[in-house]
């Protein structure tokens, strides 16, 4: 039974039938660094005119890659399975206290209208962000889409209304390939599949949340998204046998840094690790759809709120070596699941079903297949292509955005042609202020400030796995500045109250210096290690570590200067807030508080509210 548009309906279980299709891209070590059988079937596969190989003697690659993007692209076949089945909470409140404190029950069996018993495990809002109370049930979450409306809509802004939402969960998906016309008669005897919920029983919950975009705000139209926590296996020629199987990462994965080198020069030894398990980055995948206007609804979840594809990593392998580059497998390019979409099943014919013969599903495939084609392959994160494709480049200013109130991002900026790109996803709530780069590592370091949900908090962001890891409290309520010294420690300011120095491995702040009532926005150290220069609003403050005093250096900053970063040569950049699709920096003369240069860099994202710069000296040996 379907509940068309109207109010949410209250807790139940829907089953239906859906198809999906997935896409991935290996990495060139990858194909070549297997051993025999499965490095013979991979270059077969995907690059038969290549003689790229890796020496394990000389520790180098030698040959030809001569194989493209594309050649190593994998494209699934047709999957269907006959039911799908999702567990839905009863309807509530956004932002009420079932939703962001008790939790909401999940309905475990029963039909569309009705509960016979529900999860014992309840669902909150915390649950779908990283980094916050993680438990068994629910170890990986993923993120808010870009593009999720979470939170008070226009329409409870207006009419005070709230905004209604249901919590869901996937209770089983198997699906396998369907059988010609729709695939070959090897694709359909192939062991792909995807799995999730109770045929994936080693995998964390699959959760997910349903949206009111109605303008009464109680129920249809709405959108949703899921958390995905899946078993994927992967046939690459048909032949009948699992080559390797994709999995979300687990908790342990989740806390583990990935050492990633420039050379391949660490050997692959024998791993105590089940061999064939390949993990699908370190987050639960994000599929995502709007306009839903039922339950079950019709309509095709995609995988597209990330920037960008999401990383593959052979466990085994990193297990082993400790090596990120040696155990990088590729990227997950594409992930699309049609619910509703296919024949309704019947008690006998449950296979002629997956055989596709049922009338109906011809018209359903060719719908399926034009939201397919319109999506987006999403990119390789340029982060990564400097690791695994080719040589990263020696230097990049990081610039840490503020999106709208309290939403953060971190992008980079070529200094040779000023190219911007964003290296993290949107954290909502997160409200990232201070940032820099430990001398000797490209390690990025964040503090939060007092609009976010963890006001004060130490953050460590990996650039080479993309990384954010939530290190502790400060113990001070907002940190809107921190600079590490040459020495390694890492200083911070607290707006109104004075200078810290905080513990990057538990994130402890302790006071040096009270500095009661300056509203300093950034900070940073000289070259020598002998003073620190902190912005206020127009001034320009410097700080003389010996003798532990501070005074008004230069009173002329040319407006609202959040960001401050000192360059190889002596001078002081400003990052400046500014004009919409402008990021603005101007260089300033310390001796004679003159603008040495100003750069006003375009960008094609609303970028215009700078909270920290960082210029890793480990790598940027000129400005």
């Amino acid at each position: 039974m379907t509940s068309w548009a109207g109010d949410f309906p209250e807790a139940g279980v829907d089953s239906a039938p859906s198809l999906a299709r997935f896409v991935f891209t290996l990495s060139r070590p990858f194909i070549n660094r297997q051993e025999e059988p499965l490095r013979t079937k991979l270059r077969e596969r995907f690059c038969p005119k290549s003689t790229w190989l890796y020496d394990r003697q000389e520790k180098r690659w030698k040959g030809t890659p001569s194989c493209t993007e594309a050649e190593r692209t994998f494209i699934s076949p047709y999957m269907y399975e006959a039911q799908t089945r999702i567990g839905r909470s009863e309807p509530h409140d956004n932002g009420s206290r079932n939703d962001k404190g008790y939790g909401t029950r999940v309905c475990q069996d029963g039909v569309n209208y009705a509960c016979d018993s529900f999860f014992p495990k309840r669902i909150k809002d915390q649950h779908f962000f990283p980094g916050m109370e993680l438990d068994e049930m629910f170890p990986n979450p993923g993120f808010l889409p870009t593009d999720f409306v979470d939170g008070p809509t226009k329409v409870q802004e207006d009419t005070g209304v709230p905004v209604r939402e249901v919590h869901t969960q996937m209770l089983t998906m198997d699906l396998k390939p369907l059988g010609p016309p729709y695939n070959t008669q090897e694709q359909y005897k192939s062991a792909n599949g995807i799995r999730a919920g109770t045929a994936a029983p080693e995998q964390p919950g699959s959760i997910g949340e349903v949206e009111s975009l109605s303008n009464d705000g109680l129920g249809f139209p709405a959108e949703s998204f899921f958390n995905m926590n899946v078993e994927v296996d992967v046939d690459l020629d048909n032949s009948g046998d699992v080559d390797f199987t994709l999995i979300s990462g687990s908790e342990e994965w989740d806390n583990m840094e990935v050492i990633v080198e420039d050379d391949p020069n660490t050997e692959e030894d024998e791993s105590e690790y089940e061999e064939g398990k390949i993990l699908l980055g370190t987050d639960a995948l994000v599929i995502q759809g709007h306009n839903l206007q039922s339950f079950p609804p019709k309509l095709v979840y995609v995988h597209n709120a990330t920037l960008w594809a999401v990383s593959m990593y052979d466990k085994a392998v990193i297990d082993a070596t400790q090596n990120g580059q040696d155990g990088h497998v590729g990227w997950l390019r594409l992930a699309g699941h049609g619910i509703q979409f296919g024949p309704k099943p019947t008690a006998n014919d449950l296979d002629g079903n997956r055989k596709g013969v049922r009338d109906g599903l011809m018209d359903d495939l060719a719908i399926f297949d034009n939201v397919i084609e319109k999506m987006p392959i999403l990119p390789v994160s340029p982060v990564e292509v400097q690791h695994f494709e080719k040589e990263p480049p020696r230097c990049q200013l990081y610039v840490l955005q503020d999106h709208k109130r309290n939403n953060s991002q971190i992008y980079s900026i070529a200094p040779d042609n000023f190219e911007v790109k964003p290296l993290s996803q949107i954290y909502p709530g997160l409200d990232l202020e201070g940032m820099d780069t430990r001398p000797d590592n490209d390690l990025i370091y964040a503090t939060s400030g007092n609009d976010s949900e963890h006001p004060g908090y130490l953050y460590r962001f990996n650039i080479k796995t993309g990384k954010l890891t939530e290190i502790g409290a400060t113990g001070f309520g907002d940190v809107p500045s921190i600079d590490f010294h040459s020495d390694g420690t890492l200083w911070g300011w607290v707006k109104g109250k004075g200078l810290i120095t905080i513990d990057i491995k538990t994130g402890k702040g302790t006071m040096v210096k009270a500095f009661p009532g300056v509203l300093v926005e950034d900070i940073t150290w000289n070259n020598a290690g002998t003073h620190i220069y902190a912005s206020d609003n127009t001034n320009l403050l410097i700080y003389d570590h010996a003798n532990q005093t501070a005074e008004v250096a230069c009173s002329n900053l040319p407006g609202e200067t959040e960001a401050l970063e000192m360059l190889p040569d002596g001078s002081l950049l400003l990052g400046i807030h500014g004009e919409r699709k402008i990021l603005q920096f101007q260089a300033i003369n310390l001796e004679t508080c003159e603008i040495v240069f100003g750069l006003d860099v375009p960008t094609n994202a609303t970028i215009n509210d700078v909270e920290g710069i960082a210029w890793p000296i480990n790598l940027c040996s000129q400005p």
